[in-house]
């Protein structure tokens, strides 16, 4: 939607989607104001491969995208094809926004996890499914979401990515000042294992056990990816362990005043993804005026400044280094100061006047 907003005075832009969009209610939720866009459906295989569950089958849906667009001849019908959701192996000049590379996968951080049978099946049927060729990468553009992500990004596929930060709106945020907060934790996030939710409330419980003034909101959608009906799931497993203490509250889906209100008047942010792409919850949880303890690795490296004081590497060293900061007024105006500028840095105007630039660059 940003994207769309970016280029619609400008440019002549159609929307290659497999739904008619609801635009009103999308500029409500993204607190955008798209109006000037052509849409056209996508039909055929393409269209019926995204009936499929999105977390399980995005590549093989890709793979019917890039058929789709080659068979229909798009390169020839626009000057620029602009891809808002990773790689595609197409011909024509293009930008494409990575937020993370799916043609590799020995770059991902558990590579290990697919190096089996069942996914050299799929990768298989998806390059069957998908065309014959590399793409044309010498006219393309192509941004990432994080200089962690970029990384990667050169890596899977050989090229030199530029880092745009997805936009962050910041505008209905009002932080209340530090001392009007309670001395409590948000985490901001779906309930689901890579979020590392169970690992939180370890957290969290430590914590309490030396101070038994904090308190911790989770905020978020339940969600198991690979849940099973002979076992307990994640979700399960989540909601009985925020049962057995006092201090733990499961605040589910919200809505975005109750997420603002919740942000707003706490002191603190808790982030659980081990190798987050890049971290919108982490920028929010820091234009929110908390401070946001996150692990190391990932993009939220970059969202927090690097700032080390914040950053953990285990349960014990994220109790170690959250308690040093809970026990020290002078710690935790030092590390505010640290914190970046999310809207300078991260803003929604700023991400939209870089794509504007690159834009121009390619198209010229």
């Amino acid at each position: 939607m940003n994207v769309l907003e970016a280029l619609q005075e400008k440019h002549d832009v159609d929307l290659l989607t497999v739904s008619d969009p609801d635009f009103t209610d999308l500029n409500k939720y993204y607190a955008t104001s798209v109006t000037n866009i052509n849409i056209r459906l996508i039909d055929g295989l393409s269209a019926i491969s995204h009936r499929l569950p999105k977390n399980r089958f995005g590549k093989l849906k890709m793979a019917f995208l890039e058929s789709y667009i080659i068979n229909n001849n798009l390169g020839d019908k626009y000057d620029l094809l602009f891809s808002t959701y990773n790689e595609l192996r197409v011909p024509c000049k293009s930008i494409q926004y990575i937020h993370f590379p799916y043609t590799d996968r020995n770059v991902h951080p558990n590579a290990d996890d697919f190096s089996t049978s069942i996914y050299s099946a799929y990768d298989w049927v998806c390059d069957v499914v998908g065309p014959s060729l590399q793409g044309n990468k010498e006219n393309t553009e192509y941004l990432s979401n994080s200089d962690w992500t970029g990384d990667k990004v050169d890596k899977a596929l050989g090229v030199n990515s530029r880092t745009v930060y997805p936009p962050v709106d910041t505008s209905d945020f009002d932080p209340l000042d530090w001392e009007s907060r309670e001395n409590g934790f948000v985490t901001v996030g779906r309930i689901s294992p890579e979020k590392n939710i169970l690992r939180n409330i370890n957290i969290i419980s430590k914590l309490h056990k030396r101070n038994d003034d904090v308190h911790y909101h989770i905020i978020g959608p339940k969600m198991d990816r690979y849940s099973s009906p002979f076992s307990e799931s994640y979700c399960d497993k989540v909601m009985r362990k925020c049962e057995k203490y006092e201090f733990i509250h499961h605040e589910g889906e919200v809505s975005r005043d109750r997420l603002i209100e919740l942000i707003s008047t706490h002191k603190y942010g808790l982030h659980g993804m081990d190798h987050e792409h890049f971290g919108i919850a982490v920028a929010e949880l820091i234009a929110g005026g908390t401070i946001p303890f996150v692990p190391q690795g990932g993009g939220q490296q970059e969202v927090v400044g690097h700032c080390d004081d914040v950053m953990y590497d285990s349960v014990d060293d994220a109790v170690q280094k959250i308690e040093s900061i809970l026990r020290s007024e002078e710690k935790q105006k030092s590390v505010q100061q640290k914190l970046p500028n999310i809207d300078e840095n991260f803003g929604r105007s700023r991400f939209q006047y870089e794509i504007k630039q690159i834009t121009d660059e390619v198209v010229s």
